[in-house]
């Protein structure tokens, strides 16, 4: 076995290692290895498979895996989803007054009127209160849908300006004439469902914040399974090491690989088996890695750019409904500004909780060599859970 010398330290100023003469010929495994320059600061850094090749005993893997090996085919059955057929509903009315909207807009606005069951008029009072008692979110979020839009606006002023009034239009031109009339109609209605939603919202984000921060900390400091690493990466530059040469670190999605790979003998057998059986034969010290990674799982499924998303969305209509209460001034909705009460520290906590969980994931990232804007977040920590789960169940 030749080994080239090196540190690990030092490894992302060397090139890629030198190759290992082994019994039989191994398939390649697929891994998306790191460059000796992109280890620097990641987990690899300081890992150094060499040191325990030696500890490490490749007959079975020369054995089970070589290459040239009568392979006996597994079959499997596939099932191909079934479809849904869409269906389809639809009315029609007869339009007796004139309009000037169109018929798929007057339909949309007569079905809410029949969900809402409220006059225009109750529903301008509830809007200029911010009054969710009177309109409730569940009504809140309906005229979101059919809010005018800046066209329309020009539409019905235009269209009062040379009638007068809008009498002789449909109910539901009328009925959207009123809710012009509105100052801010749609900025009142989206702070409105803002207020509605805050506290549902703000629950869901803080526990995710909480969660990938503990989970960032717990996997970058969980020793032993960087140490199974180690092995992983022994075993990869060990059976690559032929035709490719050795390499100093890759990339998580690799992991997929290792229950991926089959014995050319076995079929039943993945290149995980025979980790998990080195593992307990020649490192029992790491059999309760997982133990260290037992918040992992609780950010197992943080979409962390969709969490972004949610956190800025959040700010932005926190400072809306601030805009609000400001142009209103002295005639600002008693409700607006007890909810501006209420929601503004627990606003300042979550930014802090989002710093710091933000803080925590870049770093992570890197330690990773992990590119959070390319991958979800999730897929990352499943594919933790996932070789914790394999690996237990190849040894029990």
């Amino acid at each position: 076995m030749v080994i080239a010398d090196s540190h690990p330290n030092d490894k992302f100023v060397h090139s890629l290692k030198e190759k290992i003469t082994f019994r039989n010929k191994l398939p390649l495994l697929n891994w998306c290895p790191l460059k000796p320059n992109q280890v620097k600061d990641t987990v690899f850094n300081n890992l150094d498979d060499e040191k325990i090749m030696d500890k490490i005993d490749f007959t079975t893997l020369e054995d089970l895996f070589k290459i040239g090996v009568a392979k006996r085919l597994d079959t499997t059955e596939s099932c191909l989803p079934g479809q849904q057929s869409p269906i389809g509903t639809g009315n029609g009315s007869t339009i007796k007054k004139n309009t000037i909207l169109d018929t798929k807009r007057l339909q949309n606005i007569a079905i809410t009127c029949r969900k809402l069951a409220m006059s225009a008029p109750v529903i301008m009072s509830a809007v200029h209160r911010m009054d969710l008692k009177a309109l409730i979110p569940e009504s809140v979020d309906i005229l979101i849908k059919i809010a005018p839009t800046h066209e329309e606006i020009v539409k019905f002023k235009e269209y009062e300006l040379e009638h007068k009034n809008f009498s002789d239009l449909s109910d539901e031109d009328q009925f959207l004439a009123q809710l012009v009339k509105i100052e801010r109609f749609e900025h009142k209605i989206k702070i409105m469902s803002f207020m509605a939603t805050f506290d549902e919202s703000a629950d869901l984000l803080e526990p995710q914040f909480v969660n990938l921060t503990a989970a960032s900390k717990c996997v970058r400091e969980a020793t032993k399974f960087h140490r199974l690493l180690e092995i992983l990466l022994a075993y990869g530059n060990y059976m690559n090491s032929g035709r490719k040469g050795g390499v100093y670190g890759f990339k998580l999605s690799s992991l997929d690989t290792l229950y991926g790979l089959k014995s050319s003998v076995e079929r039943s057998l993945s290149l995980l088996h025979i980790i998990a059986e080195t593992v307990s034969r020649s490192f029992p010290g790491l059999l309760d890695f997982a133990d260290q990674l037992k918040f992992a799982d609780k950010a197992s499924t943080i979409m962390w750019e969709a969490v972004l998303a949610d956190m800025r969305e959040l700010e932005a209509n926190f400072a809306s409904a601030k805009k609000e209460r400001e142009l209103k001034g002295a005639d600002c909705p008693p409700s607006l500004l007890d909810f501006l009460d209420k929601c503004e520290k627990r606003i300042s906590v979550l930014q802090v909780q989002y710093k710091t969980a933000s803080v925590s994931f870049s770093a992570f990232s890197t330690f990773w060599y992990f590119q959070p804007f390319f991958s979800p977040l999730f897929v990352l920590y499943f594919r933790f859970i996932s070789v914790i789960l394999s690996y237990f169940n190849t040894i029990l």
